[in-house]
């Protein structure tokens, strides 16, 4: 069983935030009202749209860390006794109905273990 990192998930998760944050600022600050209303409306266009492409992005890194960390959390709390394997559990989360019921039951698991 690997061990999990407490400063790589805090700090992705702490560094997506700001990273979000500091992008919203700077492409805020780049979209400066223009004489021309065409052209800024071009400028707002590109900037959310840049937003947006530096969301999903934010997005799915967050995804991807928080399947490693389940992961890895429900490998620390099975028993043995479950058929469910942790690659297995990670897939259920995509279940609306069942990641709500696996978190609720996993969360208190590993504040156990």
């Amino acid at each position: 069983m690997k061990r999990m990192s407490k400063a790589f998930y805090l700090g992705s998760f702490i560094g997506a935030a700001a990273l979000l944050l500091f992008f919203v600022i700077i492409v805020g600050l780049a979209v400066s009202p223009s004489t021309s209303i065409e052209i800024s409306k071009a400028k707002a266009m590109t900037s959310i749209m840049l937003i947006l492409i530096v969301c999903f992005a934010v997005m799915i890194y967050l995804f991807v860390v928080t399947a490693i960390m389940f992961y890895r959390m429900w490998d620390a709390i099975r028993d043995g006794g479950t058929a469910v394997s942790p690659g297995l559990a990670v897939v259920l989360l995509l279940i609306p109905l069942v990641n709500l019921a696996w978190m609720l039951l996993v969360y208190p698991l590993y504040m156990k273990h």
